[in-house]
């Protein structure tokens, strides 16, 4: 009945369409997140690295005290950027890392400075 009403019911092509982040391994991302301490940082390679370690997150993988604390502190070096997509992703990460890592306390001054800025987009993104 489907085929005679013009539509194609093939299951296999949904199949074929490859995941947008099938075989991200967390080594690799992490040594992705080593960029993040650049003195020229690239926003659009520190965003995808950051929505990897998110995904990474989200799919339940597990990140020990060592390497969560350092990778929340070079999170945290991407606040000096001016990109807003970037430092929203900043925070979200802060948020997901903070149960894991060691020392987030350091943070919470950076968040406190941007709930006060004038920028609106910085205050927005901070609370």
């Amino acid at each position: 009945i489907f085929f005679r009403l013009g539509m194609n019911l093939n299951l296999r092509d949904e199949e074929e369409e490859p995941l947008p982040f099938e075989g991200i391994d967390k080594a690799t991302t992490l040594h992705e997140s080593k960029a993040f301490n650049q003195s020229t940082l690239d926003a659009k390679k520190c965003k995808a690295t950051l929505i990897k370690v998110l995904y990474l997150l989200a799919m339940g993988e597990t990140f020990a005290a060592t390497e969560a604390t350092e990778l929340f502190f070079n999170t945290t070096k991407l606040l000096q950027s001016q990109d807003v997509g970037l430092r929203r992703l900043v925070y979200i990460m802060v948020k997901e890392l903070s149960t894991c890592a060691e020392h987030v306390f350091v943070a919470s001054n950076t968040l406190c400075k941007d709930m006060n800025s004038t920028n609106d987009m910085y205050k927005a993104n901070s609370i």
